[in-house]
Parts: C-alpha cells; sequence; structure tokens
C-alpha cells in the first residue's frame, strides 16, 4: 500500500473548482426543459445520491406511463441487469425501450445508463442495445466518479481511494470479478478493451479536470460541440461540483439538439437532474415497526463487504443466520434446508431480535462466466425465499449488496414503485416503498457491496435500532 500516491497530497496539488455554482444553471434550465431523464439502474443503488426522487422496478407501458406523468424530472428503471448474462441484458433492453417509446408518447427524455463506479458491468451490449432504439448518438460519455465511494477520475484514469492511498481501479479486487473483470484504469484503454478494439483508444476523448475547473460549463460546452458525431467521451473529476460543471455544459449539448447517451455512476445522476446529493437523514425519519426485529441481508461477497459483515457480527447485538451456499448447491433437498432456516428468521423476529442473515463467506466459482450468473441467481433466489417466507413486516430492512437489494426488493417485497428518501449513511439509499407492497410503505436501505468503510454497516444498523 506504500508504493501507492497519497490521495490527499495529490487533492491539494489540483487547481480549485470552479467558482460559480452550476448547479444553479442546471435548475434553471430544467426549469424550461420539457425532456425528462431516465435512468436505466443495473442495480438498485445507484439511487444512492438523489432524494425525492420515483423508482419504478416494472416496466410495463402503463407503469412507465405513470411514471412519465408523475414525475418533474424524470425516473428510475431498476433493471436490475447486472445479475444477467449478456444474451439476457440485451433481451431486457429490447423490451424495456420499446415499452419506453410507446409509454413516453411523444415525450422528450434522456437515457442514463447508471452503472457501477467501479467499472462493472454489461456496457457494450447495453450501449449497443440504446443505440439501436434511441441512437445514433452524437456523444457517448463515460463518467465513473462517486464522490461517496470514493472513486476518483483523474488524468483519464480511474482510481478508488482505500486507506489514504490512491490505487488505480484495475488494481483492486474489483477488477477480478469473475463476470465483469477488466485489466485498465485508464480509460480510454479501458473503452478499448470492452468494445474489443472498436473504439481505439486514441480516438476517445476527454473533459480534462484542469478545463473544467478553469473554464466552467462553456469550456467544456466547446470541447463538446467539436467533438467528431458518434464520439466516446471521459469526463475527469474529483469532485461533485466537478461533475455539476459538465452536467451543466451536457445540458446544454442536449438543449442544442444533440443526441446523447450517459454511461455513469450516480454522482452524474444526481448532477443531471439538479441535485446535491444530500445530508445523511436523520433516524426519525426512517419508518420502522417496534414490534418486531430488525433484518439485515448480506449478500455481497465483495471483500469490503465481508469486511462490514465481520464488523457487525462483532458487536453480538444480532442473531446469526447463516446461508451455507454449498449446502444449498449440493443439498438434496434444497427446500428443507430453506424451511429450517426461514423457521429460525420468523422465530427470531417475533421474539423482536435482530437478525442478521447472511451468504456463507466462502466463495463458489466456476471458470465459466455464465456458470457464475447462475450460482449468483441460485443464491438470490433462496435469500428471497427467506425474507418471502416472513409473515409480518420486520422492524427494518437492510439489503447489502447491489444484486441482493434488488432481488429483496422486487421478488421478496413486492416493491413495484418506490420514493427515495435520501441517504442513511453516505453512498447508502433509502426507499419508501408505495403502499401496494408486500408490506406498504416499509421503508429499505439499499446498501451497495462497494461502499462505505469497515464499521459502516455497523453505523447504519445503529442508526436503525436507535428509533426501535
Amino acid at each position: 500500500m506504500s508504493d501507492y500516491p497519497d490521495a490527499e497530497q495529490v487533492l491539494a496539488q489540483l487547481p480549485a473548482p470552479w467558482p460559480e455554482e452550476a448547479l444553479i444553471g442546471i435548475r434553471r434550465a430544467l426549469r424550461s426543459s420539457p425532456r425528462k431523464v431516465v435512468v436505466l439502474d443495473d442495480d438498485p443503488t445507484g439511487t444512492q445520491t438523489v432524494e425525492d426522487i420515483t423508482v419504478v422496478t416494472q416496466w410495463d407501458p402503463q407503469t412507465l406511463r405513470e411514471a412519465f406523468e408523475e414525475t418533474n424530472l424524470g425516473f428510475f428503471i431498476l433493471t436490475n441487469s447486472r445479475a444477467l448474462t449478456e444474451t439476457g441484458t440485451i433481451e431486457l433492453h429490447r423490451e424495456i425501450l420499446a415499452n419506453l417509446e410507446e409509454a413516453a408518447n411523444g415525450q422528450p427524455y434522456t437515457i442514463v445508463s447508471r452503472s457501477d463506479s467501479t467499472l462493472r458491468g454489461h456496457f457494450l451490449a447495453e450501449s449497443k442495445t440504446i443505440a439501436a432504439f434511441r441512437g445514433p448518438f452524437d456523444l457517448t460519455v463515460i463518467a465513473p466518479f462517486f464522490q461517496a465511494g470514493q472513486r476518483l477520475t483523474l488524468d483519464d484514469t480511474h482510481y478508488l481511494i482505500d486507506q489514504g492511498k490512491l490505487i488505480p481501479c484495475h488494481e483492486t479486487p474489483f477488477a477480478e470479478d469473475k463476470v465483469f473483470g477488466y485489466k485498465a484504469s485508464h480509460l480510454p484503454t479501458w473503452v478499448e478493451e470492452k468494445t474489443h478494439g472498436e473504439t481505439p483508444a486514441t480516438e476517445v476523448i476527454s473533459i480534462p479536470l484542469d478545463l473544467i475547473r478553469s473554464k466552467g460549463p462553456d469550456g467544456v460546452f466547446e470541447i463538446l460541440t467539436q467533438a467528431p458525431k458518434g464520439s466516446t467521451c471521459i469526463v475527469n473529476a474529483c469532485a461533485q461540483k466537478d461533475m455539476e460543471v459538465f452536467a451543466a455544459a451536457a445540458l446544454r449539448f442536449e438543449d442544442s439538439g444533440r443526441n446523447v447517451l450517459y454511461r455513469t455512476a450516480a454522482a452524474f445522476v444526481a448532477a443531471r437532474f439538479g441535485i446535491r446529493p444530500p445530508p445523511p437523514l436523520l433516524p426519525e425519519f426512517i419508518s420502522n415497526s417496534k414490534e418486531r426485529g430488525g433484518l439485515v441481508v448480506v449478500g455481497s461477497y465483495v471483500p469490503k463487504s465481508s469486511e462490514q459483515l465481520a464488523k457487525l457480527l462483532e458487536l453480538g447485538e444480532l442473531k446469526a443466520i447463516e446461508l451455507n451456499v454449498n449446502e444449498l448447491l449440493k443439498s438434496a433437498d434444497p427446500d428443507r434446508y430453506l424451511q429450517s432456516l426461514g423457521d429460525s428468521l420468523e422465530s427470531a423476529l417475533a421474539a423482536g431480535d435482530d437478525v442478521v442473515l447472511y451468504t456463507s463467506r466462502g466463495l463458489v466459482f466456476s471458470d465459466a462466466k455464465e456458470q457464475n450468473l447462475d450460482i449468483g441467481g441460485r443464491v438470490a433466489v433462496a435469500l428471497v425465499s427467506l425474507v418471502k417466507s416472513l409473515k409480518k413486516s420486520p422492524g427494518f430492512v437492510i439489503a447489502k449488496g447491489g444484486i441482493t437489494s434488488s432481488t429483496i426488493a422486487t421478488d421478496a417485497l413486492g416493491i413495484r414503485k418506490a420514493q427515495v428518501l435520501g441517504q442513511l449513511v453516505p453512498g447508502v439509499p433509502v426507499w419508501r416503498a408505495a403502499d401496494d407492497s408486500r408490506f406498504p410503505e416499509i421503508d429499505l436501505v439499499i446498501f451497495p457491496g462497494n461502499v462505505g468503510g469497515p464499521d459502516s454497516l455497523c453505523e447504519a444498523y445503529r442508526k436503525l435500532k436507535r428509533v426501535r
């Protein structure tokens, strides 16, 4: 770790952020623009930077029509496509995009393909599928910056801050993902890698941080207008204000008649909505029952999640129920195994005990990407079946991991539509389910697998425990 540059020293040497408030210009432009934003979110953690925004988990034309009619700025569609195969995400996006066109009925809208701030996801497949419906695009924007997760883009290279050090993302565990791994943190090279050479690194244009901070939206807009049609563009950013400067220029670029596809992390989404990521919610704003114990579900396998789980278990304040993945996969009667766990879960919650339900940490891997997705899917189905078996609402629900959060929200809790309340802790959104969900108006904490320090899950738990 000592070989990496000190993040604080590197950031201190950068020029000061653009002094004017770009967010004011964005909000002014949005007031006069009929164009809405539709965020296709490949897992539910993309809502981590916004508040008072609608999320839908179904995409039939009627649900999407309601979303267009009932929202001012736009809305999220939870696709959970990061859990799918490439073929699966292509088919899913074709269905969603066709229904969007029908539901919009001429309403202009911009698509943001929201994905992972550590560069995982179906970038090429989803971008090409969206382009087939909404293209050709004048520009495809790549902007993975996410401040709450300490992901920065500098000199076209994407970094993660860990223990105060600036680490290129390709040297982190995220780059070793069995499905979405990669070899390059230099984003033009990453684009070339992910497009299999179709877009050479030399043809990718860049919005330098120095320009963002010295020339503001006008300087960025000039680069955008000079970019060859069909270009891919990298956005450098080390603070939320950098992303707001870019968003102001991008909105002006859209309003000039250009067609843009955004492939970004959550920070750009907030800026494009004219929202600055809100401060953490006070516990009093979370609506939870005091009659039963609360539930923490941990399905994410990334090292950060395992570290946070270990800290939570060390508290000794929750009843621990482990879903042993090897036993689940090898059992001759998995339903009986799950029934036993479900009985233990229901009894503990009914007794008023807080429970952490977690998957065993020994990873089960296959050499084939699709088999790894299948294993992950079977584990997700098992977690859903356990939560779905509950007779009454838990006191609270925290779901740890993007795929885990998505399946718990949609399949276990039956959430068709929700409102984003804000953040419980930095980078961790809270959804309030609509009254047609299985447990009406339950508040669900969506805790990304790759966000927070070692004690962040404990902090989230304690905030909810105090109001019980």
